[in-house]
């Protein structure tokens, strides 16, 4: 019996391992390695989802301001530290449902499913505020993010949507940075 029963053991050992193994492989294939958000991939399928589903959501594309100059200056850990910090200020200043990626070096993209323009303006208000007060307390320096908004519904197409919210993140960069632009004007 003690023979069985250890045997059982080892065989739920190893199921426990394999299990493990696999979550690890599924995190790494969908998570960004740094952030512990979603990757680009995973971000464009959460979106075909929602458009699938007839879902309208706001595209907000998020980028740190002077993050060159943040990285020549502190270094490249301190670079790391900052960009995981930002990203867990989304993480806890947005909702469940949201969907929150770093697209690629300092930007960001966040897609706020049954969101207008006009809803996620102050949600992405207090978002900024809450990034200056969370960073320049240690580790990390103060730092500063701008962000652009676009409306996409079920039928647009996602590309022409995010390079709207890029261009207006661009304006908001042009205007001063630490700012929000609607896709098409300054908010």
């Amino acid at each position: 019996k003690q023979a069985r029963a250890a045997d059982r053991t080892r065989q739920l050992g190893e199921r426990i391992g394999v299990i493990r193994a696999f979550n690890q492989s599924e995190d790494q294939a969908t998570k960004d390695a740094l952030t512990g958000l979603l990757n680009r991939r995973s971000t464009e399928e959460a979106i075909q989802r929602l458009q699938r589903d007839g879902t309208r959501f706001c595209v907000v594309y998020a980028d740190i301001d002077h993050f060159k100059r943040l990285n020549d200056t502190y270094g490249h850990e301190t670079g790391d530290r900052a960009l995981r910090l930002f990203s867990r200020v989304l993480t806890d200043s947005l909702r469940p449902s949201d969907v929150i990626s770093r697209w690629g070096g300092e930007e960001f993209v966040m897609i706020l499913p049954n969101t207008s323009a006009e809803l996620a303006k102050p949600i992405i208000e207090r978002l900024r505020l809450a990034i200056s007060e969370n960073t320049g307390l240690g580790a990390v320096p103060a730092v500063t993010a701008s962000f652009g908004i676009a409306e996409c519904g079920p039928s647009d197409d996602f590309a022409e949507r995010l390079n709207e919210a890029d261009a207006a993140l661009l304006l908001a960069k042009q205007n001063g940075r630490n700012r929000i632009a609607l896709a098409g004007s300054l908010l």
